[in-house]
């Protein structure tokens, strides 16, 4: 039920970003030698993708394992 649930939120999180624009979620993505916002994007990395492609790529993987 966890997995589901952040399947979930991940799908979410990218139709968000891809429909509205102004969004730009991905700059919460892992940042290298950024501390503060490196950080932030550890945690949340997780949950955001280039795009739907790459997020369907990633969740059957994720539901299955």
């Amino acid at each position: 039920m966890l997995v589901a649930g952040m399947a979930a939120v991940m799908w979410v999180l990218e139709v968000i970003d891809q429909v509205f624009s102004g969004a730009d979620l991905d700059q919460y993505g892992i940042r290298p030698h950024d501390v503060p916002d490196g950080l932030l994007g550890i945690i949340s990395a997780p949950f955001l993708h280039a795009g739907f492609g790459h997020l369907i790529g990633n969740t059957i993987p994720f539901l299955v394992l």
